[in-house]
């Protein structure tokens, strides 16, 4: 593995657990056997490999979504509308990539704070470009109630996020429970307006 890459992981470990205020260039570079200076070698300072691995997430978070749909491809709609919310809510092990996703979008660093927002816009738009050609062959093919297709994506986009939340809030009952009324509802919204 390169160094930029283990660089990467070592920080990515870090910052999800204690936040990018919690963690120095040094502690990173002694957690892979480098010198500190070294670091500079692959990323100008410390706020660069932090929106570097926002981006990396980002980008692996899409990739994922893009093969749920890839794999998808064929089914009807609704199917494949349930895979999109799945993939978003579906409690899963929790990872340093993970956490360190949810910790950067919620509580930012200060001075970092509109660079990540920036990226996170970009990549929901990627997002909703990527679900609205669901929703739209939906509506197009009868399966869908003729709606506007964005309120739908603002719905969807809302839920998604309100489960990423509760996923460390309640107990696996709970959350799947409260999942479960929450794709009933969307998938009436979808098929009866």
């Amino acid at each position: 593995m390169m160094t930029s890459d283990r660089l990467k992981q070592a920080a990515m470990a870090m910052f999800a657990e204690r936040g990018y205020e919690g963690v120095s260039l040094a502690e990173i570079a002694g957690a892979v056997g480098v010198r500190t200076p070294s670091i500079y070698a692959h990323f100008a300072s410390k706020e660069q490999l932090f929106l570097a691995l926002f981006e990396d997430s980002l980008q692996a978070d899409m990739s994922e979504l893009a093969d749920v749909l890839e794999r998808t491809f064929g089914a009807p709609p609704l199917e494949r509308m349930e895979a999109a919310f799945r993939h978003y809510t579906d409690l899963a092990p929790v990872t340093a990539a993970s956490d360190f996703l949810r910790r950067s979008v919620l509580f930012p660093p200060k001075h970092l704070k509109e660079p990540l927002r920036k990226s996170f816009m970009g990549y929901e738009e990627r997002l909703k470009e990527c679900v609205l050609v669901v929703l739209e062959a939906g509506v197009a093919a009868g399966d869908f109630a003729r709606q506007d297709p964005a309120a739908l994506l603002a719905l969807f986009c809302s839920m998604t996020n309100g489960l990423t939340m509760e996923q460390g809030i309640y107990d696996g009952e709970t959350y799947q429970e409260r999942q479960r009324i929450l794709w009933d509802r969307f998938r009436t919204a979808l098929v009866k307006g």
